[in-house]
């Protein structure tokens, strides 16, 4: 898959995962931190920051003071990602 078809998917599921988070932590919370790892990774002349958005845009969901169990976020990174 394409890396702009990946960031596109992903976008969609953090945003339906993220739907019901709060505010602060929700879609527009990862949105806002891509925006600042691609400033960074400019800055720090990464070539590729494909690996940093997809972080930047999921790492909420793997919050631990944001899902019940322990690992569950990981898992449904996993699930996704594996899909």
């Amino acid at each position: 898959m394409k890396n702009n078809l990946l960031l596109e998917k992903t976008e969609i599921f953090a945003k339906l995962v993220l739907k019901e988070a709060e505010k602060g932590h929700d879609y527009s919370h990862g949105q806002r931190v891509r925006r600042m790892v691609k400033i960074i990774a400019e800055n720090e002349n990464l070539k590729n920051s494909f690996v940093v958005e997809i972080a930047a845009i999921v790492h909420d969901i793997a919050d631990h003071k944001f899902v019940s169990e322990k690992n569950n976020g990981i898992e449904v990174i996993k699930r996704f990602f594996y899909e």
